[in-house]
């Protein structure tokens, strides 16, 4: 390959120039990279497409369970069967409460006979389902011979797919499992043997039971049904790509203006492993046309190529993207983007853009906020060359709505409240990533936390996606996630770029590693809290705290404290340790941010970047235990607190743009990371959201003294969608006060309210406590103690602008539609798993 690039380098140029000086035809309009990179996928509506769609020859398989089905049974093996099959309104139910012998846990399978299929036909199989304790559900394939001792007699199948873990909230979730993934133990399948069983496998820790809804195989080429070639999201491996997409045989052409330094940047993969498919880039002018590239590929992973065009610069001709083999192959073209050289002055006018987000990551225990233990060294040097602010307030306490806000500039309930973990952004509202994206910057999310990610339908505007930790820990996913930034920035060099980090080093369950474990915890220590947090987490419902965790009249720390209690664990002395723990991430995730940066410098991109980093909520999402609270003397009262508790949502902000903005200034004033995407854009020369609810902070970054201060606003609500109504909190920070409002309906049972993913509001929810609490955030700044009897005017007061408020969010989501439902990946749930979340 490096032999054929130095020819076509010597001789590019004269064969360019020989073909382009003929005659010839104009396609469609001119398209131009200018200052920014070119996204070809952006533009099929400008193309000329030479293909024709593939008809499937099958149509997707669907079972749904309304009455039932005689075709779907119970799979035993020879020792008996291990579970019961039964029909409960609509669902089919699988009862997984036998233990086989020899087994660990309790297994149990359901089948359906299929005709005899061709297996390579099928992509997907999609589950909708409620799970009430099953833990684990694998696809099988084909009744007989079992390959593998260490899988269970009550499951004689061939082959085994690769599975998913459930989210046993028993609520409805869809699944989504590869038809032709099979386990590494198992062979691939035999040539020539059909498909003719589908079973599902369900594994429990303990006595459970699976309702199944639906079930459906869907075909390979079922998504592409619509169009010859269109856009699509494609993840292959780790990575998930904005891909333009063509049937087989089939062209993509485009007539473009191309810049100087020009190249074309592209991953290329295809949707069949068994038919190779040729990928060709072709330019062509006045009748007669030069491949550039040519290259016969059969792989389903992405093939990264980089094609020089800088032989073409300053002409306008049509590049053809086209893809030649046999019909019903799908050719995928990655993030094709072309990029040209820029000046000096269009680099500083478009300036890259780092959004750095340490995921659970509270200001009160960082070393550049006042924190005794020297966490962040390296983001005090980091921010002395920027502003700070010293009150910045993330917008709830955990990540989806938190990051859904600070990703929109609108608050949770306004879009659409999230009613389940699988609830994403409503399709009207424009995310960070879409508006730098139709501004031309080519985009990454990088992150270990998918409700960062997909589960909230941010994956959208992204060239380059990955929202899930696949293999290592993580609490050193920042290592990792750099790492692929620059293998990005390697492949898609142009300028301007947007990436958006949200690491997860400093997230629950902490485990630092060397040299930063020992920092502040002796390994004896360390291995104590080990053992006491294994035991802590065992057993069902939410960090094993049992089904009371559920329940919204519970505190969730006075569920810790009795779970401690009764395995005779010294209290304070766990969430000490712990606090150490968190400490020592901390100092990892630091170090790894300092690295990052002084490559930034070392690459000479330094200087035409804007870095912000920030959070998403402080140390303790909603489901975890507050180990910073519980280290008070006296320790709070269970029915104390509220989201503007400084533990809890005072977040780091540092903004920094070399020569740009001011270097060491310290902003006092209160901000909201809702505030961060005006600031971005505005920043950037973008014009602002249609609607939005933060306001930029251009004026404070830069000194401006006729700034006016305005309260922030907090929410974290969880909807009811079937009551029509929403319960939570809503707040205020106001100057010295802070005001939190419980919005619960009169008469509504706590019975029907179960936490989304075992998300905790506020405070617990007790009747007969008061509607408002009023807290003065100059004393105490942590929501100890409220101090409602001491103002009873103040009360009045801010009980009254929170309706107002309340009732203007709802006004305000009327505007844009629902959100849409997200299928949960085997990949997006183990992360939430590693991460406590499920």
């Amino acid at each position: 390959r490096r032999v054929a690039a130095s020819l076509c380098a010597a001789f590019l140029p004269a064969l360019l120039a020989a073909v382009l000086a003929c005659g010839g035809e104009e396609t469609t309009a001119v398209l131009g990279a200018g200052v920014t990179p070119l996204h070809l996928e952006d533009h099929v509506a400008a193309a000329r497409v030479t293909a024709e769609v593939a008809a499937s020859a099958r149509r997707p398989l669907r079972w749904s369970f309304a009455e039932p089905d005689p075709g779907w049974f119970l799979v035993g093996g020879p020792e008996g069967q291990s579970s019961r099959m039964s029909w409960e309104g609509s669902a089919l139910v699988l009862s997984v409460d036998r233990r086989p012998p020899r087994a660990e846990g309790y297994r149990g399978s359901v089948g359906v006979a299929l005709p005899d299929l061709e297996h390579a036909e099928w992509g997907e199989i999609v589950i909708r389902a409620r799970s009430r304790g099953v833990d684990w559900l694998n696809p099988a394939f084909n009744l007989g011979e079992r390959y593998v001792e260490e899988w269970d007699e009550t499951t004689p199948v061939r082959y085994i797919g690769e599975g998913t873990a459930i989210v046993g909230d028993g609520r409805e979730h869809v699944y989504r499992l590869q038809a032709d993934a099979i386990l590494p133990a198992f062979p691939a399948w035999e040539e020539g043997e059909s498909w003719r069983e589908l079973v599902l496998a369900a594994w429990a820790r303990s006595p459970g039971r699976l309702e199944i809804l639906s079930v459906e195989v869907v075909p390979r080429l079922a998504g592409f049904a619509e169009a010859a070639a269109g856009v699509r999201a494609e993840r292959r491996k780790s990575a998930t790509r904005r891909t333009l997409y063509s049937h087989v045989p089939g062209e993509v052409a485009y007539r473009v203006e191309v810049p100087p330094a020009a190249r074309l940047d592209v991953g290329l993969a295809v949707l069949q492993r068994t038919k190779p498919v040729t990928f060709r880039v072709v330019a062509e002018e006045a009748g007669g046309e030069a491949v550039l590239f040519s290259e016969a590929i059969d792989a389903t992973g992405w093939q990264q190529r980089s094609v020089d065009l800088s032989p073409l610069a300053g002409r306008t001709v049509t590049l053809t993207l086209a893809a030649d083999g046999d019909p019903g192959a799908i050719a995928f073209w990655a993030a094709p983007t072309l990029s040209g050289s820029s000046s000096a002055e269009q680099r500083r006018a478009h300036p890259n853009v780092v959004f750095y987000v340490i995921d659970g990551a509270g200001a009160d225990l960082m070393s550049l906020y006042g924190y005794n233990r020297r966490t962040t060294p390296n983001l005090e040097r980091i921010a002395a060359e920027g502003v700070v602010f010293e009150r910045a307030h993330s917008n709830a306490a955990w990540t989806k709505p938190s990051t859904a806000s600070f990703m929109t500039s609108l608050h949770q309930s306004v879009l659409g409240g999230f009613q389940s973990l699988q609830e994403a952004i409503p399709p009207g509202v424009t995310t960070m990533a879409e508006h730098f994206h139709r501004a031309g910057y080519q985009t990454a999310v990088l992150t270990t936390n998918p409700w960062a990610g997909s589960m909230s339908g941010l994956e959208r505007g992204v060239d380059w996606f990955r929202d899930h930790e696949e293999g290592g820990e993580h609490s050193t996913s920042s290592v990792r996630l750099h790492r692929e930034f620059w293998d990005w920035r390697e492949q898609y060099p142009g300028r301007p770029f947007w990436v958006h980090f949200q690491t997860t080093d400093v997230h629950e369950p902490h485990r630092p590693t060397a040299p930063f474990a020992g920092l502040f915890v002796s390994p004896e220590r360390r291995r104590w809290f080990d053992e006491t947090w294994e035991k802590l987490t065992e057993g069902e419902g939410g960090n094993g705290l049992g089904d009371r965790s559920k329940d919204p009249r519970n505190s969730l720390a006075d569920l810790y404290r009795e779970r401690l209690a009764s395995l005779g664990v010294d209290a304070r002395q766990f969430f000490d340790t712990q606090r150490g723990l968190y400490d020592e991430t901390m100092a990892h995730q630091d170090h790894q941010l300092g690295r990052l940066v002084e490559r930034l410098k070392a690459s000479g991109e330094w200087q035409h970047t804007l870095l912000v980093v920030a959070s998403d909520h402080g140390h303790p999402a909603g489901s975890f235990s507050r180990f910073g609270r519980e280290l008070f003397e006296p320790v709070p009262a269970s029915d104390e607190g509220a989201l503007l508790d400084s533990y809890r949502t005072r977040v780091p902000l540092v903004v920094v743009w070399p020569g740009r903005l001011p270097a060491g200034r310290r902003v006092a004033a209160a901000v909201s990371m809702i505030d961060t995407l005006p600031t971005l854009l505005e920043l950037a020369g973008l014009p602002p959201p249609e609607v939005l609810q933060g306001r930029s902070l251009v004026p404070l970054l830069r000194g401006d003294p006729g700034w006016e201060p305005q309260p922030l606003i907090l929410e974290q609500l969880q909807p009811l969608p079937d009551h029509g109504t929403f319960v939570g909190h809503i707040e205020m920070i106001d100057g010295r006060w802070g005001a939190s409002l419980e919005i619960w309906p009169e008469g509504l049972d706590p019975a029907v309210v179960r936490p989304i993913g075992n998300q905790r509001a506020a405070r617990p929810h007790r009747p007969g406590m008061p509607r408002l609490y009023l807290y003065d955030l100059w004393e105490d700044p942590f929501a100890r103690r409220r101090v409602n009897d001491e103002h009873p005017e103040l009360v009045e007061r801010y009980t009254r602008l929170l309706v107002k408020q309340w009732k203007a969010h709802q006004a305000l989501a009327k505007r844009f539609e629902p959100g849409a439902e997200v299928e949960l990946t085997p990949e997006q749930i183990e992360s939430l798993r590693a991460l406590g979340y499920i």
